[in-house]
C-alpha cells in the first residue's frame, strides 16, 4: 500500500528560509537546499525543524507525528543511498521543488510547493525506479528495450555465444517494484540475481520496471490487476517474440506475479510454460485472512476479542468472493472492489 500513501500525502506548510537577501523574493536555490536539508533530517529521524515550521491551521489538521509516521512506512525496509538531483520551477507565483534521493529497492522523490509569500505550501512523496544499468561479462551482455505503451524500463539479459535461447519474463510481486524486484535493506535484487545465473546457463530474460512505479498517475483510476501488470507482461512477450532471437517463452513470477503466471500463460498461446517463485493458487483475500489469523494467535487476546478483531475481516473476504462488478470508490480490506473483482478473474486458474 506504499504507493496509495505516497500519492495521497498532501499538505500545507509553513516556511520561512527561502528568501533572498532582506526581501520577500523567493530564491529556488535556497528552496532546493531547504527541501534537501528537511529530507536529510526526516531520514536522521528528526521532524523538529519541518513541525516547527507549520502554520497554526496545519498543526491542528496535522496531529504532531502523523508526518513521522507517513513517512517512516514509506521508508519502512530502505536504506538511504544519496540525494542523487534537485529541481525546481517557477510557476506562476509558485516554487515547484523536486528532490530525488536513492534508497535501497527505488528511487523515493520529495516534491515540495513554495507560495508567494515564502510559505512551504505543499509537500508531496512518490517513488521512481532506479535507472537501469546494463551489465556485461563472459557469459551475457544486457540492453535496455522499451515495454509496452508507456515505454517502461525493461533490461534484456542476452547469453553470449547462444542461437536462439529460451527466454523468460519475470513479473514481480505485489505493490509497485522495479525490474531487479529489490527486496529489504540490504538490497537484495532477487530478479537480477537469477537473470545473471539464467544467463549463465544459455537462458535469456527480460524484466522490466512497473508501471505504477514509472508512472505513478496512472494508478489515481481505474486500477486492476490487468493495467497494474497483467497487460504489460504481455507486452514483454510480444517486445520477445518480436526480437526474432528466441525460442521458447517462459514466466516467472515472484509472490502475487506467481499467483498471475497461470492465468497469464494460459490466455498467451506464445507463453510454454511458467515458474511460480512462493506463488499460492489461493486468492490474494483468503492469504490476508490467513496472515490476519496468524497475527492475531500471537497477540494475548481473549476469545472474545479475537472474534471481534477478526469479523470485518471475514465479512469483507466473504463480499470479495461474491463481487460481480467493482468500482475505484468503494473499499474492500483496504482495496478498491474494482482491483478485487478483476483478481478475482485470474484466481485458481487449472493448468
Amino acid at each position: 500500500m506504499k504507493k496509495i500513501i505516497a500519492i495521497l500525502l498532501c499538505c500545507t506548510l509553513m516556511f520561512s528560509g527561502c528568501t533572498s537577501g532582506n526581501n520577500n523574493t523567493i530564491n529556488p536555490v535556497d528552496c532546493e537546499k531547504q527541501t534537501k536539508a528537511w529530507l536529510l533530517e526526516m531520514i536522521d529521524g528528526s521532524f523538529k525543524d519541518i513541525e516547527d515550521s507549520m502554520s497554526m491551521k496545519l498543526s491542528l489538521g496535522l496531529p504532531s507525528g502523523t508526518l513521522e509516521e507517513v513517512f517512516n512506512t514509506l521508508f519502512l525496509n530502505e536504506t538511504f543511498d544519496s540525494i542523487i538531483s534537485s529541481s525546481s520551477v517557477i510557476n506562476d507565483k509558485n516554487i515547484n521543488v523536486d528532490v530525488v534521493a536513492k534508497i535501497s529497492t527505488k528511487n523515493f522523490v520529495m516534491s515540495t510547493t513554495f507560495d508567494k509569500n515564502n510559505r512551504l505550501a505543499g509537500i508531496f512523496f512518490s517513488y521512481l525506479p532506479h535507472d537501469p544499468k546494463p551489465e556485461e561479462t563472459d557469459d551475457f551482455i544486457e540492453e535496455i528495450i522499451p515495454i509496452g505503451e508507456y515505454k517502461l524500463n525493461g533490461l534484456l539479459t542476452m547469453p553470449k555465444d547462444v542461437k536462439k535461447p529460451p527466454v523468460a519474463i519475470f513479473i514481480s510481486g505485489s505493490g509497485s517494484q522495479g525490474m531487479n524486484s529489490t527486496i529489504g535493506k540490504a538490497g537484495n535484487s532477487i530478479f537480477k540475481d537469477i537473470a545473471h545465473g539464467l544467463a549463465e546457463q544459455g537462458i535469456a530474460s527480460l524484466r522490466f520496471d512497473d508501471r505504477y512505479l514509472s508512472q505513478p498517475q496512472l494508478g489515481a483510476s481505474d486500477w486492476t490487476i490487468f493495467n497494474e501488470s497483467i497487460d504489460d507482461v504481455n507486452s514483454a512477450i510480444d517486445t520477445a517474440i518480436a526480437n526474432g532471437n528466441f525460442g521458447d517463452v517462459y514466466l516467472i513470477g515472484h509472490s502475487q506475479g506467481g499467483m498471475i503466471a497461470p492465468y497469464i500463460s494460459n490466455n498467451n498461446s506464445n507463453v510454454k510454460g511458467f515458474i511460480s517463485l512462493a506463488g499460492t493458487p489461493r486468492g490474494l483475500e483468503d492469504v490476508i485472512l490467513t496472515q490476519n489469523i496468524n497475527s492475531l494467535t500471537l497477540l494475548d487476546l481473549s476469545e472474545e476479542q479475537f472474534d471481534k478483531y477478526l469479523e470485518p475481516v471475514i465479512k469483507d473476504v466473504d463480499l470479495i468472493k461474491q463481487l460481480e462488478s467493482g468500482n475505484d470508490s468503494d473499499m474492500l480490506l483496504t482495496l478498491p472492489t474494482g482491483y478485487w473483482h478483476s483478481l478475482n478473474q485470474t484466481t485458481g486458474t487449472e493448468v
